[in-house]
């Protein structure tokens, strides 16, 4: 037993929901445990939050229990039915416990859920009590009870599952759950998991009690922080996937393959992104482009190799974390492979501005891209081309690196093909206008590293020097040009310590050529003063190269940082040994160029020559040759650069060079140079849990290492990079230096006196002997070195006991991992994790995985052998000790265990009990996948980040569609569905589209929320960009961008405040699309496709975007929605139902009732409708013409502050408080009996509630018959207005809505069922802000007293508008932006009743009980299925002619319960 653990959460108001966990039916996603003993199989309480996914009638389990076999009585299962499509059924293999009325098909908001058992319970009714948002239930289609002391199979030591009914294995969950509780033990309530609060709404607070035996709390956090070491676990796609989850940036990631016979695959931050090495093989290091393509913040991204990432194959990744990276210095260089397919590059530390990149195999062009020019646009120091926009380049400047698109043409990212990628930093924010000099520029500028990028256009001045604004601080020595926009133009280099000219004032280089330095009629002039450089064309229309009237241009600016970059230049020696000292800093990057003659621009770099020493590793700018030319040796130093050569590039003798040096390379930011041994090592050391890397060049001689610890280590794991034939020597301190195993091979024990040259490590250096192994002569080598931390890892040795019970062995932790091989015997290496094992199992033969073999998961498990994770430590157990290769008679083994230091993982317990949960099908880590599980969707308004999300609606949905996955993808043919969330009429919001399948047009945007598009309509109310490249609005289609296609993501970035919307394509702007979104349109996302089958996968940002989001812009959740004017809705407007006395009495409501609005339910009386501008006792009809009645003392008798009254006799008509006569009231607040009004034509009396929308206008008609016009105090125009004469009894109840096509002719009647008419100027002039137009003789009587009922939509609150019926059971759908209280519908296309349903009369959505009255007639309450109420709205579930005939034109008014940022689902 245990309580709640900390960290999950706090009491009352502060409690926050921030995570859940998406269960997908259509990958058949489950979570499931058995209990190892058992609970209280009588009495428990299960609670979780949820949030619908697909509907309908297959059924989706929420929780089930049982051996699996039909005969089992004790199998329990929880769902929402099949049976009784949407209600929560509660049932046994015997037994319909439970089956609701209630309806839960609310896909827009969560809902809260407790069943509670206890069949001790002595009355029959009390064994099974169901709670849903705090309300317990009592009325059920089907109610039995169990008999009293009936075992269940909760809480029993069989399958418990969450997410599908274990014997079918069927009826999966679809869509999101949350704070998931069991308590074993004890029957509870909702108030023991949740509160309401001020507004009434239902909210989970802190679970403090206890949990029992078999209790448990999964909260659905992902791992956020971990320390150290952790596990974790994906599926691949085939394509690329991002891994998430580790808690840290990883250094050291081990990935296997649990489905397949594939070889291990070892990466490291110290080598670099895909380089692989693997422990089930000798093989030399490869590099492997569709291998692991980068190391992340909070992961690790893989490519399309079927070892990392074979599509639908599970895999585990054992990660550790090295330690922090090194300070940037805004310049480095990253080497990656090429795949062919979109891939991230990171590791430079910093988000880079300009980016340089270079195939070193081939002779392809060097490809230079900057921030400010923006993405997929290259230029090419090898050419004197212009820019190149060919789609395959560089796709997205990242927050560590860049992407690089899908490569068919051999630009950046083919397959197979190894690139040097060099980057600048040109600052954070974005390019900013310059106007210092001559010619305007656009600049980004850094001035810690020295570097600005300028574009500015040619003015075309001729023979004058004009200056351009740089940007930087301090003057720059170097200034790079280049002509975007004309070929056959040079790259002009300016530095000022090349030399002057009699002519031209200084000399240039060209960076594209070998010429020496010389002066020409078109180039650089040099700096003027500190803020700008200065070019010049002698003919800026003929030969131009700096300033062409109308030509683009880019150019490089660098200023000398103190301890960051250094320009200059150096005499040749011919000689080795030519030092060139004072920089201050040992160069990262170095670029070379003879300046007294010709000879190539030599570029060097930390990151290809990690220890300093080039050979053959030069890239020239000038040229496009492969990596390897020039054979001049040159050595970085601690304070410059050593060249030991007299190669004419570099050190011809008597020959000038000029020099650009930066400090920065990934090899100074991941791994700083360890000089403490005989040999140099790059080292990443995390002290602190005992773990580190390290990378040397044998010398062949015994020698010492540096590996960066504190103390000795105790585990030492070595590699020729290399060689192919040596194997994987490995150090333990138990069995000492003279010994050593081979991590891939089963191997005994051995002894060499060459490998660790028989000397134990030191605290600062471990010695290596002459071994090939660990110590060849000009050989790449990595080492991996693990010291025992105590409370975190154990490296240590165990003795089996021969004996079936095992050793107990005692580490100071409960292990999360452990690795463990057999020293005195030929057998394997074993490693097992709390990941794949979630709860001990016996045997774990399924979770065992071999490094020394490429064996799937389980395939040669020691199947006789169990080891069971303690608190403290670990538990060998067999079945035969005669067989168990981790537990094999009394055989000594070693072993590393390292703890568990996660905050959280999804499936596990938070309750302190343990209770872990295995997960099935689920994605938990591959966050850049489309099916990414683990969601910020949460019943609470955290933050901008977690709240309720949108998701597509599949509750309006036309076409072929097929909505999945928790209603986040779309498929099928003809198809478009609408979000669940509309944008708000101001702020900015951000969401993407994946696409998927593109059969003929795939089309992502907005449309107008109360829109009805046919299936394939291309010329709706919408703003969309389709997968052609063109827009499409209500004018048709017009050119837009560019095509996209499957796998292709779409941003979509909507502007509400100034009426625009723009599209990204893969993160590349396709400019704006529209600037049209109407402020009066209510504009809610789309997703479609035309034609054929097609669809996507939307993101609202539940789940990480693809792409960071344009500066300002939201994702799209209820948190990020505006606070609604009014969030209690009661404060203004009620539905209340009471029953008559016969005589007065009070009925309360939670505002002042100054219109109501009553009807008797269960006779035929009239509506009376009464106000407080009219006053007490007069009653109107809304079911017939008849003049106004006063009724002395009976009616409504008087207008309260929290309510109304009603006077009543036995029999007598007034219809309002009759003895035991049942009645609702409709209650508004407007502003007391009013005041005088003469903003119109005629002087009214107008009561106006200008928060709510609601003024009541009492006027007095004009004679004759022409227009008029009434004030109506609300200060925006009206949505709906209702007018009636009080006076005489032949006028109808004349009814206009802001919908009608025609806003002065046409009317509606309140107290008929004829469908909407027209008579000339009816309404005179129409609405405005301040009156209402009326046409005497028309719309009113002239000369007689009139009362008008005004209502206005905000947001939030209330409703008006239209739809269109479709003819069927699952009628349209109809947003509101809010949870409705009241709706009333009127077919204004043909004839029917005005339809008026409430809350209080049917407080839920019911498989039959929802009813009506109409407001035309005498009639009693109408029980049928007509509404489902939700949390954004309503949809008609009828498909009679007077709610929902296909084709027909409705009118609605509603109002709120709740606006939709607070409310739960119903």
């Amino acid at each position: 037993m245990s309580l709640l653990q900390a960290g999950f959460g706090s009491s009352g108001d502060d409690y926050e929901i921030t995570d859940s966990l998406r269960l997908r039916s259509s990958a058949s996603a489950y979570l499931n445990r058995t209990p190892a003993t058992a609970g209280n199989r009588r009495t428990w309480t299960l609670s979780w939050w949820a949030k619908r996914g697909a509907l309908g009638s297959t059924g989706f389990t929420v929780f089930s229990a049982g051996t699996g076999t039909s005969g089992d009585t004790g199998e329990l299962v929880i769902k929402y039915d099949n049976n009784y499509p949407d209600s929560l059924a509660i049932q046994t293999t015997n037994t319909n416990i439970r089956f609701t009325n209630a309806l839960y098909r609310d896909p827009s908001a969560w809902h809260h859920v407790v069943v509670a058992f206890d069949t001790t319970q002595a009355t029959a009714a009390n064994r099974t009590k169901v709670y849903v948002n705090g309300a317990q239930i009592t009325s059920f289609n089907i109610s039995n009870d169990l008999t009293q002391n009936t075992d269940t199979a909760v809480n029993n030591t069989v399958t418990q599952e969450i997410g599908v009914f274990a014997r079918l294995n069927s009826q999966y969950f679809d869509g999101y759950l949350t704070e998931v509780q069991m308590i074993d033990g004890q029957q509870l309530d909702a108030d023991d998991f949740g509160e309401y609060d001020a507004n009434g709404t239902w909210k989970a607070k802190d679970y403090t009690g206890t949990y029992g035996t078999n209790g448990f709390y999964l909260p659905m956090k992902p791992t956020t922080q971990a320390d150290g070491f952790n596990t974790v676990l994906y599926t691949g796609d085939g394509t690329a996937v991002s891994v998430a989850n580790t808690g840290y940036a990883p250094d050291f990631v081990w990935i296997k393959n649990r489905d397949d016979a594939n070889h291990h695959r070892l990466y490291d931050t110290v080598r670099g992104s895909n380089q692989m090495l693997s422990s089930s093989q000798a093989a030399a290091e490869q590099t492997k482009g569709g291998g692991l393509s980068s190391f992340n913040s909070d992961g690790f991204s893989v490519g399309n190799d079927g070892s990392e990432n074979n599509s639908g194959d599970n895999f585990v990744a054992w990660t550790w974390d090295a330690g922090a990276n090194q300070t940037s210095t805004g310049i480095s260089s990253v080497v990656y492979e090429g795949s062919g397919l979109r891939r991230k590059v990171t590791g430079f530390g910093f988000s880079p501005d300009l980016v340089w990149i270079k195939n070193r195999l081939a002779a392809n062009f060097h490809y230079l891209y900057d921030s400010v020019r923006g993405v997929q646009k290259s230029l090419s120091t090898n050419s004197t081309g212009a820019e190149d926009g060919y789609p395959y380049q560089l796709e997205v400047f990242d927050s560590d690196g860049f992407t690089v698109g899908d490569d068919v043409a051999g630009y950046n990212n083919y397959p197979g093909r190894n690139y040097i990628a060099w980057a600048w930093d040109a600052g954070d924010g974005d390019p900013v206008s310059n106007t210092t000099g001559d010619i305007t520029s656009t600049v980004k500028a850094n001035d810690a590293t020295g570097f600005s990028i300028v574009s500015y256009t040619g003015n075309g001045t001729s023979n004058s020097e004009q200056t351009i604004g740089h940007g930087l601080s301090t003057a720059p020595k170097v200034v790079i040009v280049k002509d975007r926009t004309s070929a056959s133009t040079r790259w002009t280099f300016y530095s000022t310590d090349l030399s002057s000219d009699a002519t031209y004032a200084v000399k240039n280089l060209l960076l594209n050529s070998t010429a020496a330095e010389s002066a020409y009629s078109s180039q650089i002039r040099g700096i003027q003063g500190s803020n700008t450089f200065s070019v010049r064309d002698v003919d800026a229309n003929g030969n131009a190269n700096v300033n062409k009237s109308g030509d683009n241009y880019i150019a490089y600016c660098f200023s000398e940082v103190s301890g960051v970059s250094k320009f200059s230049t150096y005499t040749g020696t011919g000689s080795s040994g030519k030092a060139i000292t004072g920089l201050g800093f040992r160069p990262g990057f170095l670029m070379i160029k003879e300046i007294s003659s010709t000879g190539n621009w030599a570029i060097v770099d930390g990151t290809r020559s990690p220890f300093g020493e080039v050979t053959g590793d030069y890239l020239y700018a000038n040229l496009a040759q492969a990596e390897g030319g020039g054979s001049a040796p040159l050595q970085f130093d601690s304070d410059g650069f050593t060249i030991n050569s007299g190669d004419s590039d570099t050190n011809a003798s008597g020959q000038t060079y000029l020099y650009m040096a930066f400090k920065g390379s990934y090899s100074d930011y991941v791994s700083p140079l360890n000089e403490t041994g005989t040999i140099d090592t790059r080292v990443k050391a995390n002290d602190a849990y005992g773990f580190s890397i390290a990378s040397y060049i044998g010398n062949g001689s015994n020698s010492t290492i540096g590996h960066g610890l504190s103390a000795a280590p105790d585990l030492a794991i070595f590699k020729n990079r290399d060689d192919g034939n040596d194997d994987w020597w490995t150090y333990n301190s138990i069995s000492g230096a003279t010994k050593f195993l081979r991590l891939n091979t089963t191997a005994a024990l051995g002894t060499s006196s060459v490998t660790f040259n028989d000397t134990e490590p030191t605290s600062t250096v471990f010695t290596i002997g002459t071994g090939s192994a660990i110590n060849t002569n000009g050989d790449n080598h990595i080492a991996y070195f693990f010291r025992s931390v105590t409370g975190y890892s154990k490296i240590g040795s165990y003795q089996n006991n021969n004996s079936t019970s095992g050793v107990t062995v005692t580490t100071g932790f409960r292990p999360a991992f452990i690795i463990l091989k057999c020293t005195d015997a030929a057998e394997r290496w074993f490693i097992l994790d709390n990941a794949r094992q979630v709860n001990n199992v016996s045997p774990p033969s399924t979770a065992w995985l071999v490094p020394n073999d490429s064996a799937a998961e389980g395939a040669n498990g020691a199947t006789t052998a169990t080891i069971d994770f303690l608190d403290n430590g670990f538990q060998i157990k067999t079945t035969n000790p005669a067989t168990g290769e981790v537990s094999f008679g009394t055989r000594t083994y070693i072993y590393m265990a390292i703890a568990d230091t996660t905050n959280a993982r999804f499936n596990f317990d938070a309750s302190g009990n343990k209770n872990n949960w295995i997960p099935n099908n689920i994605n938990s880590n591959a966050e850049s996948e489309t099916t990414y599980d683990l969601m910020k969707d949460t019943p609470s308004l955290v933050d901008e980040n977690a709240a309720n999300f949108a998701v597509l609606n599949p509750l309006r949905q036309v076409g072929g569609a097929t909505i999945t996955n928790g209603n986040l993808t779309l498929s099928g043919s003809d198809d478009y569905t609408f979000g669940t969330i509309a944008l708000p009429s101001s702020g900015k919001f951000y969401y993407e589209m994946t696409c998927g399948t593109v059969g003929s047009t795939v089309a992502v945007g907005v449309a107008d929320s109360d829109a009805v598009i046919a299936a394939g309509d291309l010329s709706a109310d919408f703003r969309l960009y389709a997968s052609n490249g063109n827009k499409y609005t209500t004018t048709g289609a017009l050119a837009y961008g560019a095509t996209y296609t499957t796998g292709d993501v779409i941003g979509v970035a909507c502007d509400m405040t100034n009426n625009t919307i723009s599209f990204y394509k893969n993160n590349v702007s396709q400019g704006n699309a529209f600037t049209d979104l109407a402020d009066t349109t209510r504009w809610i996302p789309y997703l479609g496709s035309f034609n054929a089958t097609g669809g996507g996968s939307i993101n609202f940002g539940q789940r990480p975007f693809a792409y960071t989001p344009p500066t300002g812009f939201l994702k799209l959740n209820t948190f990020n929605l505006p606070d609604s004017t009014i969030e209690d809705a009661s404060d203004y407007f009620a539905p209340v139902i009471y029953t008559g006395n016969g005589s007065n009495q009070d009925i309360t409501t939670e505002h002042a009732s100054d219109f109501v609005w009553i009807k008797s339910r269960s006779s035929t009386t009239s509506h009376g409708l009464y106000d407080n501008v009219r006053g007490t006792n007069k009653s109107l009809n809304s079911n017939n013409t008849n003049a106004e009645a006063d009724y002395g003392a009976y009616g409504v008798d008087a207008f309260l502050s929290t309510g109304f009254g009603v006077t009543d006799i036995a029999s007598s008509g007034y219809g309002v408080n009759e003895n035991t006569v049942s009645y609702v009231a409709w209650s508004w607040k407007a502003n007391g009996s009013g005041s005088s009004n003469t903003d119109g034509s005629v002087t009214a009396t107008v009561s106006a509630n200008t928060t709510a929308g609601f003024s009541i206008v009492g006027f007095t008609a004009p004679s004759g018959t022409g227009n008029f016009t009434v004030g109506h105090g609300l200060g925006v125009t009206p949505a709906m207005v209702i007018v009636k004469t009080r006076d005489s009894g032949s006028a109808p109840w004349y009814t206009w809505q802001n919908t009608f096509s025609n806003l002065t002719d046409d009317y509606m009647r309140l107290n008929a069922t004829s469908a909407k008419q027209t008579q000339t100027s009816g309404w005179g002039a129409g609405m405005t802000s301040s009156v209402i137009g009326l046409k005497a003789g028309s719309t009113t009587v002239a000369t007689e007293n009139h009362i008008a009922y005004c209502f206005a939509e905000i947001e939030g609150y209330s409703a008006f508008g239209s739809y269109t019926g479709n003819g069927s059971t699952d009628g349209p759908f109809i947003y509101t932006g809010f949870r409705p209280a009241f709706i009333i519908t009127k077919n204004a296309s043909g004839t029917g009743g005005w339809h008026i349903t409430d809350t209080a009369r049917f407080a839920f959505n019911s498989s039959s009980q929802m009813g009506y009255l109409d407001a035309d007639t005498t009639a009693a309450d109408v029980t049928a299925r007509i509404y489902n109420a939700f949390s954004n709205g309503f949809q008609i579930r009828d498909n009679g002619s007077v709610v929902n005939s296909n084709g027909s034109t409705y009118i609605y008014m509603a109002f709120a319960e709740n606006p939709f940022k607070n409310a739960n689902a119903r």
